[in-house]
């Protein structure tokens, strides 16, 4: 009999995960991920941001399996206790079976295969070149190339995965679907939540993020984990709700203690932190034009070859699984050590990166934009401008958020832990209002750089002043260059 195999890891200690997950683990397509780093272009900042995607997973995989402990424990406890204000919600009948937990663990394990070289950086510079495109997607379809690929659907059926197991676990990368009945819909929550974006991929990265970045973290999911039960809410509007059998339609959700309200606070907290300590620290965006504009010119030039004998440019190898598996953080240095004349260009931006001859942070601009507009078209409109003004001009937006939703807090279901309701009453819940202190973001950000090294204070003065005077944003920072921009870390 096969057991489980135990991985020692730096942030969550001993870590057992199901042999069904370590014959995953043991695939090309999974050990890939050893070689995409997990904040990109942030090692070039923080020296310890050194870590992969491939630890990340290992992590979110065994946090899926404690959070689904969790929920049900905590909610068949408070039947068995007669938490009056919880059980008045639905019937007490939450089970899950084995194979339901393994799908859970399994979507953790995989939900990030589909990331490109330096993780998210690849898919903005896609997308940026008009490519549709989502690593999630990528994910889902990793995974099914990953176990056609090692011959492991034989594995799955042992183990009770069967094809509707193995769809469900690519509806539980995406975060939503179809699969799942009404009383286990909130299976959907634990990996990618769509609901309020509170997650096990989140509290992960927190950790995981904070210890190499050498930044405190402060967020601790285990006092979630003690505090977490399942809830029916109403489905929907009052006016719009369904009636069923004279019964308003509910939705089970994940709800979390009222005297947690500081640790859920916390998440979004720490999230829009480390955006703005580190994902999107001005350096690091600053590298992140550097590539794009490498990757623009080295695109239709290193070939990737496709299993039929064509070739593949590099913005489009993700429109072929197989082609797209073979790309890694290691195409910089295939490009940058490449003999053919034609990658030249690409490569002294490449070398520009490694002599840190980074292109000139320029100033920093509060976006005015229309309600309904886009970020994307901002963007564009910018790109637009700015080119007009100067064709060195680079620019990136800098927008920190809570996540998918403006206010996320409204959408976090809590219930009252005192049992202060009668049997016949819906348990306490609590909204945004509720919370006691309120969140709140800095402004959309224009960052403008020039794609050349050394300028002298007069030349950022003039394309500074050329700026404002040409496109709808407010200058921030009046074109001061922040010290971090020629060393390591301020």
């Amino acid at each position: 009999m096969e057991v489980e195999k135990v991985f020692n890891d730096c942030v969550h200690g001993h870590i057992r995960l199901h042999p069904l997950c370590a014959k995953v683990i043991d695939t090309p397509q999974f050990q890939r991920l050893r070689n995409i780093k997990q904040l990109g272009f942030g090692y070039y900042v923080y020296p310890g941001a050194g870590h992969n995607r491939f630890e990340h997973s290992l992590g979110v995989c065994h946090l899926a399996g404690l959070m689904l402990e969790a929920v049900v424990a905590n909610t068949q406890a408070a039947h068995k206790w007669g938490m009056s204000d919880v059980t008045a919600c639905y019937s007490s009948d939450v089970t899950v079976t084995a194979e339901d937990k393994l799908c859970v663990q399994l979507a953790g394990l995989c939900h990030d295969l589909g990331h490109g070289p330096f993780s998210h950086t690849w898919e903005q510079t896609v997308v940026s070149c008009g490519r549709k495109w989502q690593h999630e997607t990528a994910s889902t379809e990793m995974f099914d190339h990953l176990i056609e690929d090692n011959n492991l659907i034989g594995e799955f059926d042992r183990y009770g995965i069967d094809d509707t197991g193995r769809k469900l676990i690519k509806e539980l990368i995406m975060g939503e679907g179809h699969i799942l009945p009404d009383s286990k819909r909130f299976l959907y929550q634990i990996v990618a939540n769509k609901e309020n974006d509170i997650d096990v991929d989140k509290w992960d990265y927190f950790l995981r993020d904070g210890l190499q970045l050498n930044i405190l973290i402060t967020f601790d999911y285990r006092r979630l984990l003690e505090f977490c039960l399942l809830i029916d809410v109403p489905d929907g509007e009052e006016e719009d709700e369904e009636k069923e059998g004279g019964k308003k339609k509910t939705k089970r959700v994940i709800a979390f203690k009222d005297k947690e309200k500081y640790s859920v606070l916390d998440i979004f907290r720490v999230r829009a932190d480390l955006h703005l300590r580190a994902y999107q620290h001005p350096v690091v965006k600053n590298i992140d034009l550097m590539w794009k504009d490498a990757i623009i010119l080295a695109n239709e030039v290193y070939k990737i070859p496709t299993d039929n004998g064509e070739e593949l440019n590099l913005l489009d190898a993700h429109t072929d699984i197989k082609t797209f598996a073979k790309l890694t953080d290691h195409i910089f240095y295939d490009i940058y050590n490449s003999m053919d004349p034609k990658l030249a260009p690409a490569q002294a931006i490449l070398k520009r990166i490694l002599k840190r001859q980074l292109y000139t942070y320029i100033g920093s601009y509060k976006v005015l934009k229309r309600p309904d507009e886009p970020l994307a078209a901002v963007k564009r409109r910018a790109d637009s401008i700015l080119t007009a003004v100067n064709s060195d001009l680079r620019c990136c937006l800098v927008k920190i958020d809570f996540g998918h939703h403006t206010n996320p807090l409204s959408k976090v279901v809590l219930y009252d832990g005192k049992h202060r309701r009668k049997p016949h009453e819906a348990p306490l819940l609590y909204g945004a209002d509720d919370f006691p202190i309120k969140l709140s973001l800095p402004p959309v950000k224009l960052n403008v750089y020039s794609t050349k090294s050394q300028l002298t204070d007069e030349e950022i003065s003039t394309l500074n002043n050329a700026i404002k005077s040409a496109i709808g944003f407010h200058p921030e920072m009046n074109g001061q260059s922040p010290s971090s921009q020629t060393g390591i870390i301020h």
